[in-house]
């Protein structure tokens, strides 16, 4: 059985349980090559789940850790022809995993990745006001990458690797995050977004970082 077809049997299975629980886990594989092509022999040994998005369009999630880097592929099937100035991944970690807030404030962390032929990565902080403001320019990536693969007509590829020390807090790695994504394209009729579980905070998926 080849992966891609092993995949399409257990998603509908693994975007159901991510919903439901609320919850993932990494697992432990080997370093990727951060590229923004997913090969099988890099990301055979992930967990992964789907998003559904805008216009029936989709995206597959991949994730593990090394224990030095946690790890994220992201395989986005387009409807529409995939365009540069348009498609782009963030990804969203509330280093607080009780929060009860609807806004990001200074415990959340914003990794974007705007896909292009020289990719533009950049990191914000929540400001505690609204969401990430567009007002504060996001600083040059530190201790992460992140990198897409546009050769595909109607599909397009990324990859992230975010050091484990960049989630600090106060000097210490929390035990567990909250985790969100948010994926922004262009159609038709306009642009389109979707944050999965949801723009608030309250709906990230718990995830457990620390042994």
């Amino acid at each position: 059985m080849n992966f891609l077809l092993t995949i399409l049997i257990i998603l509908s299975f693994s975007t159901l349980q991510a919903e439901e629980t609320g919850k993932f886990e990494f697992k432990i594989g080997q370093p990727s090559n951060i590229d923004g092509k997913i090969f099988e022999q890099e990301w055979s040994d992930a967990r992964f789940f789907q998003v559904p998005l805008h216009s029936n369009s989709r995206a597959l999630v991949y994730y593990k850790t090394d224990g030095e880097f946690f790890y994220f592929a992201f395989e986005i099937f387009e409807k529409a022809v995939v365009d540069s100035g348009f498609s782009e991944v963030r990804i969203w970690i509330s280093l607080d995993e009780k929060t009860k807030n609807n806004f990001p404030k200074e415990t959340e962390l914003e990794f974007r990745l705007q896909a292009s032929k020289n990719d533009k990565v950049t990191e914000t902080f929540g400001n505690g006001i609204s969401y990430f403001s567009t007002e504060q320019k996001g600083s040059v990536a530190k201790n992460w990458q992140a990198k897409s693969n546009l050769i595909f007509p109607q599909k397009w590829t990324c990859e992230f690797a975010i050091r484990r020390e960049k989630l600090s807090y106060k000097n210490k790695i929390p035990e567990n995050v909250k985790v969100g994504f948010y994926f922004h394209g262009k159609n038709q009729k306009g642009d389109c977004e979707t944050a999965f579980p949801g723009f608030s905070p309250k709906k990230w998926l718990s995830v457990k970082i620390n042994e």
